[in-house]
C-alpha cells in the first residue's frame, strides 16, 4: 500500500500514518487531510477519533517535491566508466 500522498496544488508530500496515529500523538505533528487538500492539526485523541470517524487520512509532513525535474537522457552529460554509464543532471527548483 502506498502511504505517500502528494497534493496537486503545491506538490507537498504527506505520509499516511492513520493506522498508527494514536501511537504518534505527542511525538510528531499529526494532521487530518481533507478532500480539498487542506489539513488540520490534530492535538488530542478526541480529534484523532473524529478524523477516523470522518474517514480522513491522518498524515505527517514529508516536504515539498521539486517543481520541475529534468530527466532527459538525450541531453544530459554521460560518461562510460568501467562498463557502467553515469550521467549528470540538475534539479530545478
Amino acid at each position: 500500500m502506498n502511504r505517500l500522498i502528494i497534493t496537486k496544488k503545491d506538490n507537498f508530500v504527506f505520509i499516511d500514518v492513520t493506522e498508527i496515529a494514536d501511537k504518534l500523538l505527542g511525538i510528531i505533528d499529526l494532521y487530518a487531510l481533507h478532500d480539498d487538500e487542506t489539513e488540520s492539526h490534530l492535538e488530542s485523541e478526541l480529534e484523532i477519533d473524529e478524523a477516523l470517524h470522518l474517514k480522513l487520512p491522518i498524515v505527517i509532513e514529508a516536504g515539498h517535491l521539486p517543481t520541475q525535474y529534468r530527466n532527459d537522457w538525450k541531453e544530459s552529460d554521460k560518461k562510460l566508466i568501467d562498463g557502467k554509464w553515469y550521467r549528470r543532471f540538475n534539479f530545478e527548483l
